[in-house]
């Protein structure tokens, strides 16, 4: 198994589970050649990055999982050592481990200036299951498209900016989830959770 297996068009950006020594995270991955690249925010896993170099990324088509986890909502989950790292990975799903390095910039967007990490998995193992693949959901794409407006939202907010477009973006795919099927719970806590205020 390779990484271009696993991501197979390089330049696209895949949205996985990032594992470092105490968190779980959903981040955005790019695969470059044979490395993998990404950029974490400030918090756990970002302070994580900056005791151990070590990280895992898993490959996960549950996309409620990866909103609950953006919100830090923990599913129950089954953990199971790595091969190759010293971390724990999640059971029923395809993982590369790996050494990261990064360095620290500042992203400045609409909501204000952050400081990020920008990182560089280097594989040291890639490790496959035999799961069957769901089928995508119209409605998941809408979900992780306001998950991801819902977590902008957080920030402006807390940083005292005006919210009013990222609402309505917010709003609008709110709607075309639950028009297409959607009915998960965690759906329902996010809206309710950046209404109030």
């Amino acid at each position: 198994m390779n990484l271009k297996e696993l991501f197979p068009e390089e330049g696209k950006v895949y949205e996985c589970i990032l594992i470092t020594k105490s968190n779980l995270t959903p981040i955005g991955i790019v695969r470059v050649g044979d490395f993998l690249k990404f950029k974490i925010f400030e918090g756990r896993s970002f302070e994580d990055l900056s005791i151990s170099n070590f990280a895992i990324v898993q490959i996960v088509d549950d996309i409620e999982l990866l909103v609950s986890l953006a919100f830090n909502i923990f599913p129950n989950l089954e953990f199971e050592p790595a091969l190759k790292v010293p971390l724990k990975k999640i059971k029923g799903y395809p993982w590369v481990e790996g050494r990261v390095n990064c360095h620290k910039e500042v992203i400045e967007d609409e909501v204000g200036k952050s400081l990020a990490k920008n990182c560089t998995l280097t594989p040291i193992y890639i490790g496959m299951v035999k799961k069957l693949p769901r089928p995508i959901s119209r409605a998941d794409n809408y979900l992780l498209e306001f998950a991801i407006i819902a977590t902008r939202i957080l920030v402006a907010r807390k940083r005292g900016l005006r919210i009013d477009g990222l609402l309505k973006k917010a709003e609008e795919a709110y709607e075309m989830y639950i028009r297409l099927g959607g009915k998960s719970k965690i759906a329902e806590e996010i809206n309710e959770l950046i209404k109030r205020e």
